[in-house]
């Protein structure tokens, strides 16, 4: 088999072009693919520029209900927990690289406006967790919630049966005493 000589010179610039592109994720750690990632949404998603106490660093975000929705290494054992940020005010984001970015303060999980004003911060996955509790329906987990759950519905159908053969005890009452009006000591005689 001949392969030609312009496809095996394509093929080796592009392996040297995959391992460049590799290479320069690898020096801006990740900040690269997060950024093609972003730049490639074409607007749906924004850069968020986290500020911690030693360095920044940045996180792939997005806006939903006028809530910033980035997640962020929280150090617990979890890993990436989502954070959410309500957003007051559209000058905290600004264009750079042809994309939205927004900036965040990682202690006091609050926005940063381009100025470098600070708006008032708050705990931010507990308010995460929160707000998925509040949009999700409670999981029915403990045994004794369970248990109490089957005995109320148990009580329930026993009530309507009991209401059931009222109603018809009541019919029959009614079919006896027109009976006992007649004269008569067995229904269907007349």
């Amino acid at each position: 088999m001949n392969i030609h000589p312009v496809f095996i010179q394509a093929f080796y610039y592009a392996i040297v072009m995959g391992l460049m592109t590799a290479a320069i994720g690898f020096i801006q750690k990740g900040f690269f693919w997060k950024y093609i990632r972003v730049r490639m949404s074409f607007g749906k998603l924004l850069i968020v520029k986290v500020k911690a106490i030693n360095r920044d660093y940045f996180e792939v975000g997005r806006i939903d209900e006028g809530q910033l929705v980035y997640k962020c290494n929280t150090g617990t054992k979890k890993g990436k927990e989502e954070k959410r940020i309500d957003i007051k005010y559209k000058s905290s984001f600004y264009r750079s690289l042809g994309t939205s970015w927004i900036d965040v303060d990682e202690e006091k999980n609050c926005v940063i406006h381009p100025d470098y004003k600070k708006t008032s911060g708050f705990d931010a996955v507990k308010f995460n967790s929160l707000y998925l509790r509040a949009l999700y329906r409670p999981q029915l987990t403990d045994q004794q919630q369970r248990l109490i759950l089957l005995a109320v519905i148990g009580i329930g159908i026993i009530c309507l049966a009991i209401a059931f053969l009222s109603w018809q005890n009541y019919a029959n009452i009614g079919m006896i005493t027109q009976y006992m009006a007649k004269g008569t000591t067995t229904p269907g005689t007349i």
